[in-house]
This record gives C-alpha cells, structure tokens and sequence, in this order.
C-alpha cells in the first residue's frame, strides 16, 4: 500500500504467515529497482529500533509490515523487488516479491 504508490510517500508491505519456532534475531532485506537501476537497497536487524515488532517474535500467528519512502526523485515506469527475512541462523522465514507501477 498504499495503492496506486505515489513518490515521496511510504510504501508499505505486510506479510503474515506462522511461525514453527519463537524467533529471537535475524534481518529483513528490501531491495527495490527500476529495470536494472537499485532505487533502495537496505538490511535491518529484525530486533531494532526500526523495525516495530518486538525483538521475541512467539511461535504461532505472525504479521509484521515495513514501510520505505520512495524517493520523489525517481523515474516512473515499473518497479521490482522484495522482502526477505531471515532468522538468526540465515535461513529464510519470509520473501515477498515486489512488482509495482509509479
């Protein structure tokens, strides 16, 4: 969201699913480009100040977004990427993949 995306303003992306295990530590990689051109390119902990999940993420029921500013600056036309998280030990819990029109 939000829909359709607009420079200069958050564009956010939510993810749900369940975890099998409580999760303590891992990081979130979002990567977005314009054909071959990397507009954001950012790696967070998953247990940080920018992220507003709590740093013990139970087993069970889970949703968590992340918002990013798209940059007035960049060129309309389309747009992919994605969103990785992945627990302490490197293995992926989530990807989502990106594919949007400014």
């Amino acid at each position: 969201s939000p829909d359709p995306r607009v420079k200069g303003q958050n564009i956010t992306v939510t993810s749900t699913g369940s975890m099998d295990e409580q999760g303590t530590s891992g990081k979130i990689n979002l990567k977005i480009k314009c054909g071959f051109i990397t507009v954001i390119s950012k790696t967070i902990e998953l247990c940080s100040a920018e992220t507003p999940s709590p740093c013990r993420i139970p087993a069970g029921p889970y949703s968590q977004s992340i918002s990013e500013m798209i940059p007035r600056c960049v060129a309309g036309g389309q747009y992919t990427g994605y969103v990785q998280v992945t627990d302490k030990t490197g293995s992926e819990i989530a990807c989502i993949n990106l594919d949007f029109h400014l």
